[in-house]
């Protein structure tokens, strides 16, 4: 094994399903032509993994995880309003998202029988009763609070990533996401993150440089995460109330509950083998499948740098020149 790429599914659901309903309502409304043809989300979430890839690059002996949320995040047993305001978000949207969660997860499936890659989606690993007997659950969850106590919970997608970086530290490790979190990862040496909504070259996925995890981790413990609903009431914030926010965020130091039956999962991993014929899109995506192999499109970490760094120096050169022309403007007063 020669790298280890994580992809974030749910990522890349919600970016695939966005843009297909962007684009449909776009010609319901008449900004595109009645003939214009608008992908399925199931086929813009196969074309953006395999462009991620290209441009990530990948050897025959790479591991590639598809990584993706179990059902009811453990998260939830301690902070209840944990990302309790995604269904209302989704609502807004007049989205079939049964339907469209179908349609992706039937190309997973197909990935998963035609390549070597590995899906790794876990569920139901622990109910009320397991969470109550841990130090965490013992200090934090509230027993008398809860209605159903075999109601289940589930790793996300970030806590296999998280153990990613723990047990394949003589790799690297590429983590492809939109979620910031993932970037407290960036402490590991050997960890580079993959933005996948940022357009250079012609496409989309750049690296992104992290400069302190510790410091991302700690802001946002301090701050709270609107994006996950984890809102810090600074009135009356207290040392208890910090403490589940760590607990809830840090992905760099999980419980051993959370990271022992994801280690035994990723330890395992199944040996496979490759059939492409198998893939989705036939006639067209998966003929182009093999160019996740080909280093044409590569986008190397060292020029995502440099980037960067320009960008840096642009910004000072502009806000210099601003400064001035208010001096000159000043002085010809």
């Amino acid at each position: 094994m020669s790298k280890v790429v994580v992809i974030d599914i749910g990522s890349l659901t919600f970016q695939s399903i966005f843009s297909a309903f962007s684009q449909q309502k776009l010609k319901n409304e008449g900004k595109l032509s009645e003939d214009a043809f608008v992908m399925p989300c199931s086929y813009l979430f196969f074309m953006s993994m395999v462009s991620l890839l290209k441009r990530i690059g990948l050897s025959k002996d790479d591991c590639v995880i598809l990584a993706g949320d179990g059902k009811n995040s453990w998260r939830k047993a301690f902070d209840k309003n944990y990302k309790g305001q995604r269904q209302a978000i989704r609502d807004k949207f007049d989205i079939d998202w049964a339907t469209e969660y179908g349609k992706i997860q039937k190309v997973i499936n197909q990935i998963n029988e035609a390549t070597d890659f590995h899906i790794v989606w876990i569920s139901k690993l622990w109910n009320y009763l397991d969470l109550i007997n841990t130090s965490e659950g013992e200090k934090f969850i509230d027993v008398e609070q809860i209605d159903n106590l075999s109601e289940e919970f589930s790793p996300e997608a970030d806590d296999i990533a998280a153990i990613c970086c723990q047990i394949f530290k003589d790799n690297d490790i590429v983590l492809v996401t939109k979620d910031v979190d993932w970037e407290m990862l960036g402490v590991n040496s050997n960890v580079k993150i993959f933005s996948m909504n940022v357009k250079y070259k012609g496409g989309t996925g750049v690296y992104k440089p992290v400069d302190n995890g510790y410091k991302i981790l700690e802001t946002k413990i301090r701050l709270g995460d609107e994006s996950d609903n984890i809102i810090v009431d600074k009135e009356n914030d207290t040392e208890k109330d910090k403490e589940v926010r760590r607990l809830i965020i840090d992905l760099i130091n999980l419980p051993k509950w959370v990271t022992e039956p994801i280690e035994n999962v990723l330890r395992n991993l199944p040996k496979k083998t490759s059939d492409f014929s198998k893939l989705p899109f036939p006639q067209s995506l998966a003929k182009r499948f093999p160019q996740i192999y080909s280093p044409n499109k590569i986008i190397t970490y060292e020029e995502c740098v440099k980037r960067i760094e320009r960008k840096v120096v642009m910004a000072k050169n502009k806000k210099l020149k601003l400064k001035k022309e208010k001096t000159l403007r000043k002085l010809n007063k």
